[in-house]
């Protein structure tokens, strides 16, 4: 089940630079966070007119890191009470 509302999510067609799965555990109650790779960003400037100060030259590829939040599910819900 993938959290597709998300707003660094993404959805899980997204071709991404670096794939991963990484589940980084419970963040806040009942919600896990998984990191699951790096997402192009383009270059710098970018084609809003975005620029580096000054003394940074040249031209940056930026990415940026996708990630969802996710439903924990607990050990007890795995297994049901007998």
């Amino acid at each position: 089940m993938t959290d597709d509302s998300t707003p660094e999510g993404g959805t899980a067609e997204e071709a991404l630079l670096v794939s991963f799965g990484v589940d980084c555990g419970e963040v806040v109650p009942g919600r896990h966070l998984h990191l699951r790779g790096l997402r192009d960003e383009g270059h710098w400037p970018d084609r809003l007119g975005n620029r580096l100060p000054d003394h940074v030259h040249g031209s940056w590829h930026t990415v940026s890191l996708a990630w969802e939040v996710l439903p924990a599910v607990r050990e007890a819900a795995t297994h049901p009470a007998t």
